[in-house]
This record gives structure tokens, C-alpha cells and sequence, in this order.
């Protein structure tokens, strides 16, 4: 009896530890959450931006990704802060490379590169049936001639048979002749096809990529309500100056002295 309680409670722990890594392993794919601006600090050659983010979902050990991020970020400025049900555990700056090239196209192309790369093998196959009946021809000549020879000697040459084996012959050479003609332009037309799929291909693909900026953050979720957090970074290619008006009236008395600034925003956000 105590063996068989001993196996059960075995069984229950292995199917709930199962389960807790099921659990840990769905919590540790990356979730990728948008954010939305909520609050821009200019300064005079940077600004500080800042994201809400949603974050829903169970509690427990989450990772969210934060993209389009503006070309201009500073990567090293990337920090996060949540509240008293969300503690930041890190966060970390990537980029990575996604293409942009048209499927559709890119598909179709490649779809004619096969098959044209089908071709030039049934292309070569034939190319290589051709040179054996060649080999064959060569061989059958090399059997005729001197038996020809031997029964010419001898008297007994039959006229009729060699002149049907040298008109088969013949014959044959031509149409291999006519053949290998075709075959070599064949080969050549369907190289210069396949040529030309593969620039269409790499010009469509040719630099039709472009850089994701992302924030991935580590986190710790208390409880399964929706938490905000915060994801703020430094972007450069922006600033302001100032710039100055007066005027005065005809006497001079009074300066009127107007303070305006001047905004540039070239970060991509």
C-alpha cells in the first residue's frame, strides 16, 4: 500500500511539474505589445520620449517587445518603469533587418527559376542520350567496317546489307546532327532565361530590406489585472533655438520684445 501511495504522489508531482513548465515556457515567448507616446521633453539638441504601454495577461515572468522605435533612439538611454504590480527587471536595445521586398512577386519569380533550372537539367539529360547514341553509332561503324572488309576478301560481301547498315547509319547521323543543333540552342536560350530571372530576383531584392529598432523588456507581473508601464529613451536630431522680435514704438519709449523658438524634428519618430 505505501509503495502504491509513494507511485501516485510520484505521478501527481511529475503531471504538475509538466504543467508549470508548459505554463513557463508559454510565459517566456516574447509578447510584442505597441506603445503609445504620451510625453515629449524637448531639449536644445536631443528630446526625451516617452511610451504607455498596456500590459495584459497573467501575472508572472513576462517579456514584451516595444518596436518601431524612431531611427534616431539612443539605445543606451532604453529604461522602463512600472508601478507597485510591475517591477522592471531590465531592458534591453536590438535591431534587426526585415525585408520588404514584394512575396508575390519573389514567389512567381522563383517559381520560374525552377522551372527553368527543370529544364536545363532535362535539357542536359538529353544532351547525354544523344552523346550515347553517338558512342553506339561509333561502335556499330567499328563492327561493320571490318567484317565489310573480311567478306570482301573473302568474296562473299553482301551489297545489299552493307548498304542498308551504311544508310542507317547515315541517317542516324543526321538526325543526331540535327538534334545536337537543337539541343545547344536550346541550352543556350534557357541559360540566358534563367540568367535573367535571377537579376529580376536580385533587383527586386536588392536592398528592399530596412532595420527594426526594438526595446525588449523583463518584468515581473503581480496579479492578472491590465498594469501600465512606462518605456522612455533619448532621440537625437531634434532641438530648438530661440529667436528674438522687438519693436518700438515712434518715440522709442516702449520695446516690445517677443521670444519665439525654433523646432526641428528630424529623429523619425
Amino acid at each position: 500500500m505505501k509503495r502504491l501511495v509513494t507511485l501516485g504522489h510520484a505521478a501527481a508531482a511529475v503531471a504538475l511539474l509538466y504543467a508549470v513548465l508548459l505554463t513557463e515556457a508559454a510565459l517566456a515567448v516574447p509578447t510584442s505589445i505597441p506603445g503609445k507616446v504620451t510625453d515629449v521633453t524637448l531639449y536644445r539638441g536631443q528630446a526625451m520620449v516617452t511610451r504607455a504601454i498596456t500590459l495584459d495577461g497573467p501575472g508572472g515572468s513576462r517579456e514584451i517587445v516595444v518596436g518601431n522605435l524612431p531611427e534616431q533612439v539612443v539605445g543606451s538611454s532604453l529604461f522602463a518603469e512600472g508601478n507597485d504590480q510591475v517591477e522592471v527587471r531590465a531592458v534591453r536595445y536590438r535591431t534587426r533587418a526585415v525585408s520588404e521586398a514584394p512575396r508575390e512577386e519573389v514567389r512567381k519569380l522563383d517559381e520560374q527559376i525552377e522551372q527553368t533550372s527543370t529544364q536545363i537539367g532535362v535539357n542536359q539529360k538529353q544532351k547525354e542520350l544523344l552523346e550515347s547514341q553517338r558512342k553506339y553509332l561509333n561502335q556499330l561503324e567499328g563492327f561493320v567496317a571490318p567484317t565489310a572488309k573480311t567478306e570482301l576478301s573473302k568474296g562473299v560481301l553482301d551489297a545489299e546489307a552493307l548498304e542498308r547498315i551504311t544508310q542507317f547509319s547515315f541517317r542516324q547521323r543526321e538526325e543526331l546532327l540535327e538534334k545536337r543543333v537543337a539541343n545547344e540552342q536550346e541550352a543556350k536560350q534557357l541559360g540566358r532565361e534563367l540568367n535573367l530571372l535571377q537579376r529580376q530576383r536580385a533587383k527586386l531584392t536588392n536592398g528592399k530590406s530596412r532595420t527594426v529598432r526594438e526595446a525588449i523588456v523583463f518584468l515581473e507581473k503581480r496579479g492578472d489585472a491590465a498594469e501600465p508601464i512606462r518605456l522612455s529613451y533619448l532621440v537625437n536630431r531634434c532641438g530648438w533655438s530661440p529667436s528674438y522680435t522687438l519693436r518700438a514704438n515712434e518715440q522709442g519709449e516702449q520695446v516690445l520684445v517677443e521670444c519665439n523658438a525654433l523646432i526641428r524634428q528630424m529623429t523619425g519618430e
